[in-house]
């Protein structure tokens, strides 16, 4: 009996442990990108379902080119499954570019339903050589 109940607490830890996430931090440890020197992304829905998108960056002064940016909206559903949202453009996408060293891009959509939506944002940074430096970054924010 006392071997069943070690069995079963045992097998209760391991699917607690499966479903769990765990982020790992790492404070000092920051990416260093070729041809951008920093870059921000944020993400927020007002009360009136607009969700709004904003991606800042600021290219290497001697490798920038172009920034490219690509941004899509997803809604939750079932809990772990994420749909596109139409947002009004081709593919569901939002697409910008830029030769500014220094760049903004912002846009905002109007939501349909409540619900929990993310920002699916990829930048990338091309250098005068090439290469391309590829940011990519989710940010999820629940609209009621």
């Amino acid at each position: 009996m006392k071997k069943k109940i070690i069995t079963v607490i045992s097998l209760v830890l391991v699917i607690a442990m499966m479903c769990c996430n765990v982020s790992v931090l790492a404070a000092s440890v920051t990416p260093r990108w070729t041809n951008c020197d920093q870059y921000s992304f944020t993400f927020s829905i007002t009360d009136d379902g607009t969700a709004h998108v904003r991606v800042g960056y600021t290219g290497d002064s001697n490798k920038f080119a172009e920034a490219r940016l690509t941004v899509q909206l997803e809604k939750r559903f079932l809990l772990v499954f994420w749909n596109t949202v139409d947002i009004g453009y081709p593919n569901d996408e939002w697409t910008e570019t830029s030769t500014e060293l220094y760049g903004n891009f912002y846009n905002s959509f109007a939501l349909s339903d409540t619900g929990t939506y993310r920002a699916v944002m990829t930048l990338e940074i091309v250098g005068k050589d090439g290469s391309v430096d590829v940011i990519e970054d989710k940010i999820e924010y629940k609209y009621e």
